[in-house]
Parts: structure tokens; sequence; C-alpha cells
């Protein structure tokens, strides 16, 4: 978070940044996953807290046919471009 606000410019009131964390942490995403994912239950999830199942990643391994999965990644890579694609599934830092 550090390292995004000051990329952007952003000034951090250091006396909230304990809540700041706080905030992003699994359990807190869960509880508060109206706020956190809106309209998530538009989808596969019949309750906005099931988006925020388990919080580990690959979940949708077996779930996912390889065709969806082909199609997905196209779908990034044309709307993110490869490098921020390749962010959005294993992080990392971009330079």
């Amino acid at each position: 978070m550090r390292r995004i606000s000051d990329y952007l410019g952003i000034e951090i009131n250091e006396e909230i940044w304990p809540s700041l964390l706080e905030g992003v942490t699994f359990k807190s995403m869960k509880s508060n996953a109206e706020k956190m994912a809106p309209g998530a239950t538009e989808g596969i999830w019949k309750d906005t807290s099931n988006f925020f199942h388990k919080g580990t990643n690959k979940r949708w391994e077996g779930v996912l046919t390889d065709e969806q999965v082909a199609a997905y990644d196209d779908l990034a890579k044309r709307e993110l471009g490869a490098e921020l694609a390749q962010w959005l599934e294993f992080g990392g830092r971009i330079d």
C-alpha cells in the first residue's frame, strides 16, 4: 500500500495507518463483503461473503474448463495487456 500511495503521490496519515492495514485483511474484507465486493451476488455467489471464501489461491482449478481458462487469459491480456494480466494472476513488482 505504501508503494502504491507513493507512486500515486498520496500522502499517508500515519495515525490511521494501522486501521488501513486492518481494513485490507482477509477477515475484514470478508466481514465487510457488501462494501468490498458489491454486486458479487449477481454471478455464481449466492451470498456476497462467499466471494471471500477461504483466501487461498487457485480455488478455480478443477472448476473451470480449459476452454474457460483460455478465454479468461485471452480476455485479460486483451483488456489489460500481458504485463498487467501477469501481475493480476501472480502479483509481484511491475517495473
